[in-house]
């Protein structure tokens, strides 16, 4: 009589993810067979960024092993980006992109060029700023004329 003993699955070298999309990291670690379980954290590096795994790269597990992956949320705050001297769609556009909110404020401005541009900010530019609060903006606008002329009608 023969009896064949397995040695149980063959260990797999777990390859690096950290810095990896989480979806490319979960694809790559599923394509090996492994099942990858994100943890998300808040963390400065960009949302769904892979910043950790376990077990760490160049160690080894068997197939269908679990591969704990520490993924970032994002960070809570962002830089506020300039947009002084934007027009006022651009800057609000620019804003919303960084996951800030607009208040607007409008300025009466001497200068035609000067209507409907971005003239000040609060936050300041480059000022880190939770994310969904909200920029105040000052847009130049063209004063308010009364009209002054009288217009004599003779019979």
């Amino acid at each position: 009589m023969r009896l064949n003993v397995s040695k149980g699955p063959q260990p797999i070298v777990v390859p690096s993810v950290i810095g990896e999309p989480f979806a490319q990291a979960a694809s790559e670690l599923q394509a090996l067979q492994f099942k990858p379980q994100p943890r998300y954290v808040e963390d400065n590096q960009p949302a769904d960024t892979v910043i950790g795994q376990s077990p760490t790269a160049g160690g080894t597990a068997g197939k269908g092993s679990v591969i704990s992956l520490t993924v970032s949320k994002g960070p809570k705050t962002a830089t506020v980006p300039d947009v002084t001297s934007f027009d006022l769609a651009s800057a609000q556009q620019q804003l919303r992109a960084s996951g800030f909110k607009v208040q607007v404020t409008e300025q009466d401005v001497s200068d035609p060029n000067q209507v409907g541009t971005v003239l000040a900010q609060d936050p300041a530019v480059g000022a880190q700023a939770p994310k969904n609060s909200v920029v105040h903006l000052t847009v130049g606008r063209q004063p308010t004329q009364t009209d002054t002329t009288t217009t004599l009608t003779t019979p």
